[in-house]
């Protein structure tokens, strides 16, 4: 859950340009696309960023949201501040295994791209995000996320992340996103938007999503265990009682 939470900035960044539907079957890659593709998921998915957008998130919004899980609010009503606390002492476990597991996503966004798009395709696109106009866009991206809505639909539905929830985060941000490009930049985007090899790009967003989706669903029982241990402590220090 955590993962995609810090993993919408690509999408937010395809979001306001105009998708087209292609139906055009993935094509074998070959080296030089690989490298392309993996270029392509870095620069949409920056780590500083999404490490940005993690820490942000692992704040008031974060224990705010975990309300909507009945047995979560049963718990803070019960000791007032737990929840925060909680959230504290997973902090630092969740962005170090962020961190250690972007790799990963970009690999598997990166054989995406390239399985999917041209060699064309791909150095527009790496052209694009690139450029100023696309580097603005993923930074307001990361700024303008708001992750509350996001996680509280995961609290009550078993912190399972879908493509869904994902896309409908990534569009909301994506009109805050829109209204804060100048003119100049407007042009820019929507000059790609309408290019044939943007059009492509564009369309691949759900797959990409659910790809995250997918990545962020992984079970990680190494992250779970520190959890765990981090959390257990917290919660016997707010209800007296020993856990272990």
């Amino acid at each position: 859950m955590i993962r995609a939470a810090a993993l919408l900035i690509a999408a937010g960044a395809i979001a306001p340009l105009p998708a087209v539907a292609q139906t055009a079957a993935p094509m074998a890659a070959d080296p030089a696309r690989q490298t392309l593709g993996l270029q392509l998921a870095k620069l949409l998915n920056p780590e500083a960023l999404t490490m940005a957008v993690l820490d942000r998130m692992l704040g008031d919004r974060t224990a705010q949201a975990m309300l909507a899980d009945p047995d979560m609010k049963a718990m803070e009503e019960r000791y007032p501040g737990i929840l925060k606390a909680m959230v504290e002492a997973m902090k630092p476990i969740l962005i170090r295994h962020l961190r250690q597991a972007l790799p990963s996503m970009w690999d598997r966004l990166g054989t995406f791209f390239a399985a999917e798009l041209s060699e064309e395709d791909l150095r527009a696109a790496i052209a694009f995000y690139g450029s100023p106009t696309g580097t603005r866009m993923i930074e307001l991206m990361a700024e303008g996320l708001d992750l509350g809505p996001m996680i509280g639909t995961m609290a009550s539905d078993g912190y399972v992340v879908t493509e869904q929830n994902l896309s409908a985060t990534a569009r909301s941000a994506a009109v805050a996103v829109v209204g804060q490009l100048t003119p100049a930049q407007l042009q820019d985007a929507d000059r790609f938007g309408r290019s044939p090899s943007g059009q492509r790009v564009l369309a691949l967003r759900p797959r990409m999503m659910q790809i995250i989706a997918d990545w962020s669903n992984a079970p990680s029982p190494e992250m779970d265990a520190e959890i765990e241990a981090a959390v257990i402590p917290v919660m016997e220090r707010f209800t007296g009682m020993k856990l272990k």
